[in-house]
């Protein structure tokens, strides 16, 4: 039979099993989790960063200024995104036409806008034209900007988003941050998401 003293031995050495198995499972849940994933960008970083994002292809950052915007990128390494010069100028017309549309005389109209206006874009003169940024997007890309508070993704396929965020959470980077979905085509699908639970949630949507 055991002696009274031995049973407290005993019990005390289950009771510090037990805290240190509970000490364990807190940690678990309140530490930061370590990348385990590779990643393409830099998603944790806390300073301000903008870039081309793809699942497959590779990504990058650029130096965002008042004369490189995305569309820059896109204009001047057009074999990047998959696409041509001439499927820019194609979405240049669908711009021309959509604009000069109500116009008196819409051949001239468009036949007017459109002079020079890729060797602006080229330039670094226009920040944004849907019908170009339109033609990456398509194609799986997306338009991301990093901050030390949030993450924007701007693509027009779910896929993108999802592979995006995806490899967010593998490499913890959303300790911190807010990510933020946006669709380009259909803005009533943008989302955003301040916990884990729910990107985790948009996952598995």
């Amino acid at each position: 039979m055991k002696t009274y003293a031995q049973l407290i031995i005993e019990l005390t050495a289950y009771q510090r099993l037990e805290r240190d198995s509970w000490n364990k499972a807190a940690a678990r849940k309140t530490t930061p989790p370590k990348p385990t994933a590779k990643t393409s960008l830099p998603w944790a970083q806390r300073n301000d960063a903008t870039g081309w994002y793809h699942p497959t292809e590779k990504s990058f950052l650029f130096a965002w200024s008042n004369k490189t915007y995305h569309i820059t990128q896109i204009v001047k390494s057009p074999q990047v995104f998959g696409v041509t010069t001439a499927d820019i100028t194609k979405a240049l017309n669908k711009f021309g036409k959509s604009f000069c549309k109500k116009s008196k005389d819409p051949a001239k109209c468009v036949e007017n806008l459109l002079v020079g206006q890729y060797e602006r874009l080229v330039a670094g003169e226009i920040d944004t034209l849907t019908e170009v940024t339109d033609l990456a997007l398509d194609k799986g890309w997306a338009m991301v900007t990093i901050s030390s508070t949030e993450i924007v993704i701007r693509a027009n396929k779910t896929e993108t988003h999802k592979a995006a965020v995806r490899e967010i959470l593998e490499v913890g980077a959303m300790q911190g941050k807010t990510i933020r979905i946006r669709n380009e085509r259909n803005h009533s699908k943008d989302l955003t998401f301040v916990f884990i639970e729910s990107a985790e949630k948009f996952l598995h949507s």
